[in-house]
């Protein structure tokens, strides 16, 4: 039989005789659920050995079972390494678990023995890209099926752009505090297909449609689980449930002897670690949790630093969460009164994650097609992992060796090297300035990259012209131009594919099914071009090279201060300048006039650049207001707020987008640049800041305006210098709190302690009468209003006690 299939998961079993059998989960055409099975692949690993002695080492391993593995074949292979032919051997053997213990035996038993190669990769992968196959993509299935299971005798890579029906359900855990531990007290689950059910325990009485209540947590994580298996969902997914949910119903279930085998064929979930991050695979489902996607790789590219759900979805939705402190579900839960409403809350927080996933997985799907990592992996991958399985995927199409992962001593090496130098950067005009244009370079790191070719195995070649011809600005280094790098000729890629796909997006209606899945596409390429950059400079990184990240910053560095000398010749003043953006103004001319000048000018760069770079209009700009730094006279990197022409808000680096303030000190802070940008007001900011101040002294505040979030970026154990957020997670964790690295901790300033980290509380933990009002005036309130104000020569004194009337004309740089 012939079967078309969409693939979910991927994995493997080994069998009696300790053969591998690839396991691939996948859905048709008509949404019904199939399971492939495949087991003409091997896994296997290359061994570099001294040309002369290939042979006899042959002789010697190609009979002996090493490690209790058995050699099942070794093929002479010629392969590229870093730009150098290398003849190697491929030794295949019978288990993908033994590959590591048969390398490590080959290595250090055989003194002929140079190097070991792609010994890490894992086996699932090195299958998809041995056979041309990515995840979340179709095959076509040739082999005998029976009971939607299908044993395979040959797989075919399918080109179709569609997603198959998949049911999605997304799943939210509320708890409550008693005696000093923590409990699970809903269980929320709601899929795409209309399912929705809220597990609960007994708490007073009520009455809401889809709920379940129990008396206990055991027959409370019973039921989920039971829910799981007979829904039998494609996808699962959560915000922050590595951190949190899974965590918890782990150790509730150990807690009450509960198997928790929700996976596909009633396999349990299994703890796996990607990088620091702990997470839980459920063999069989796409298990996601958005969180890890959203601070890995959307974070840098979106407004909000708060990475909260609430916050994520109000960027992306444009609402986000129902409003509930921590306090009144306590109490709800405590009087049993009301419970309704909890239930409301709790439901809603899985509708949003569904929500969030009609956004986010056309771009996860695009991803896994495009780096051949499964929508498990990518999810949780940071920008370097990403870029890294693309390129492993083309070493292997261009019969490459990729290079192996780094080990303790060279990291440490790595990480002694000298910093380089980074990007010139435009220091900031402080003060307010009117009529501004900005420009941004299309891709500029990447379009560097590509221009100049740098790349690992075009650095400093032997050629006489392309020392001459591309020598890097600064620094003795240059890179060949008669030969592509690797890394250059797959970024190129990139950088084109996603200029067609722009141009195509032009002609689609922004609507369609076609335009969504399109759009995620390009968006993917975007995220690899620009990563690859930062990739070169990571230390982890198998195509490590510290010189090819220094040379990009050198030729920025050069491109930038060409095109500063040319803005000159047109009167143009700059007023900022970025890595990858240049803001200008003049203030003589009108507005049609700056347009005009601005449009002659970006004519003039764009044909003075090489290759693939280009500088591009972003816009006009009615106002900008630009802060000095902390304690300097000088411009602050990055710390900006532009009013455009559609009356809106463009902020960057100000606390009003950072995690680490508080909602009201935020808040605030966004008011003050409204104010003094839309309406040109400096009285009314003042009398606006003073107004808050006062309502605080007031007790007028709700606790989630003043609570502060910061992340667990390790163990607790591990930090050596107590800040609040860490001394407020051991409260809680001691309170019964499941929290681990990773985890985001709301937390508050109280009255009571000696210091800022001992007054740290859990907010949950904590009462509006708790809080230190002084705190958030002086470490709040007042140092995210000046540092707007400040630029207008405000100060806390003006703020406090009114002692000065000031216009707003005086600080406009006319």
């Amino acid at each position: 039989m012939e079967k078309l299939v969409f693939i979910l998961d991927i994995d493997y079993l080994i069998t009696k005789d300790e053969k591998p059998v690839i396991r691939i989960f996948c859905k048709d055409e008509n949404g019904e659920s199939y399971t492939v099975y495949y087991k003409n692949f091997l896994p296997y690993f290359y061994v570099y050995v001294e040309e002369e002695k290939i042979p006899s080492f042959i002789e010697k391993i190609k009979e002996t079972k090493i490690a209790g593995a058995k050699i099942e074949e070794i093929e002479i292979q010629k392969k590229e390494f870093l730009g150098k032919e290398l003849k190697v051997l491929k030794i295949v053997i019978n288990n993908p678990k033994k590959v590591p213990k048969v390398r490590k035996y080959i290595k250090d038993n055989f003194e002929e023995v140079i190097e070991t190669f792609e010994y890490d990769i894992p086996f699932y992968r090195r299958f998809l890209i041995d056979n041309d196959i990515s995840p979340s993509s179709w095959i076509k299935v040739v082999g005998i099926e029976k009971d939607k299971k299908i044993l395979a005798t040959r797989i075919e890579k399918i080109e179709l752009q569609k997603i198959p029906k998949m049911k999605i359900y997304a799943f939210d855990i509320e708890v409550f505090e008693e005696k000093n531990s923590q409990k699970i007290a809903l269980i929320s689950i709601v899929g795409n297909d209309g399912f929705k059910k809220t597990l609960s325990l007994e708490f007073g009485s009520f009455k809401i449609e889809n709920c379940e209540v129990f008396k206990t947590e055991k027959e409370l994580i019973k039921k989920f689980v039971d829910i799981v298996k007979e829904r039998d969902p494609d996808i699962l997914a959560g915000y922050n449930t590595d951190g949190f949910d899974f965590p918890l119903l782990k150790e509730k279930a150990e807690k009450y002897g509960i198997e928790l085998n929700i996976g596909k064929e009633n396999s349990k979930i299994k703890t796996v670690k990607r990088g620091w991050i702990k997470t839980f695979k459920i063999p069989g489902r796409v298990y996601l949790d958005i969180y890890v996607y959203v601070d890995h790789i959307l974070s840098p590219t979106i407004k909000t630093e708060v990475l909260t759900l609430d916050a994520v979805a109000k960027e992306f939705l444009g609402y986000g969460k129902k409003e509930m402190s921590f306090e009144e579900m306590q109490k709800i839960f405590k009087e049993g009164k009301n419970v309704e409403k909890i239930i409301e809350y709790n439901v809603w927080d899985c509708e949003l994650v569904l929500k969030l996933l009609e956004i986010f997985l056309p771009q996860l799907i695009s991803l896994s097609k495009i780096t051949y990592l499964s929508l498990f992996d990518v999810c949780r991958n940071t920008y370097s992992q990403l870029v890294e399985a693309y390129l492993l995927k083309n070493a292997f199409k261009d019969n490459q060796i990729a290079p192996n992962k780094p080990k303790h001593e060279e990291l440490q090496i790595r990480r002694l090297k000298t910093p380089y130098k980074g990007a010139f950067v435009f220091e900031p005009k402080t003060g307010i300035h009117e009529n501004i244009i900005v420009f941004d370079f299309r891709s500029l790191y990447p379009s560097i990259i590509v221009t100049h070719n740098i790349s690992i195995d075009t650095f400093n070649c032997e050629h006489q012209k392309c020392k001459e011809e591309n020598k890097v600005p600064e620094l003795n280094y240059h890179f060949c131009t008669f030969k592509k790098g690797f890394i250059p000729k797959h970024l190129e890629f990139l950088i084109e594919e996603r200029a067609k796909i722009k141009k195509i997006l032009k002609n689609i209606d922004k609507n369609s099914e076609e335009y969504k899945l399109l759009d995620s596409f390009q968006y993917s390429l975007k995220i690899l071009a620009n990563a690859t950059y930062g990739y070169l400079g990571y230390i982890g990184a198998r195509w490590y090279k510290r010189e090819c990240a220094e040379s990009v910053t050198a030729f920025e560095r050069f491109y930038i201060k060409n095109i500063s000398e040319m803005a000159k010749k047109f009167n143009l003043e700059i007023i900022y300048g970025d890595t990858d953006s240049l803001m200008v103004s003049n203030k003589n001319l009108t507005r049609e006039q700056l347009i005009e000048i601005a449009n002659n000018f970006l004519n003039l760069v764009n044909n003075s650049l090489k290759g693939k770079m280009e500088l591009e209009y972003r816009g006009f700009y009615i106002r900008g207001i630009f802060v000095k730094r902390r304690e300097k006279e000088i411009g602050a990197k990055k710390r900006y707020a532009l009013l455009s022409e559609s009356n809106e808000l463009e902020i960057r680096g100000f606390e009003t987008v950072r995690r680490d303030w508080c909602k009201l000190a935020k808040n605030i802070q966004r008011n003050v640049l409204e104010i003094i940008l839309k309406e040109n007001d400096v009285n009314k900011a003042i009398d606006y800041v003073r107004n808050e101040i006062n309502k605080l002294k007031n007790y007028d505040f709700k606790l989630e305006d003043v609570t502060i979030y910061e992340q667990l970026t390790k163990d607790i154990s591990e930090y050596k210098q107590i800040s609040p957020h860490v001394i407020a997670a051991k409260k809680a964790i001691q309170r019964g709190i499941n929290l681990s690295k990773g985890s985001i901790i709301p937390f508050v300033i109280t009255k009571y302690g000696s210091s800022i980290s001992e007054k740290a509380e859990y907010v949950l933990f904590a009462k509006k009468e708790d809080i230190d009002i002084d705190y958030y005036i002086n470490n709040q309130i007042l140092p995210a209003a000046l540092r707007v104000l400040s630029i207008l020569n405000i100060s806390e004194t003006d703020i406090l006690k009114g002692t000065k009337q000031k216009s707003l004309h005086q600080f406009f740089k006319f």
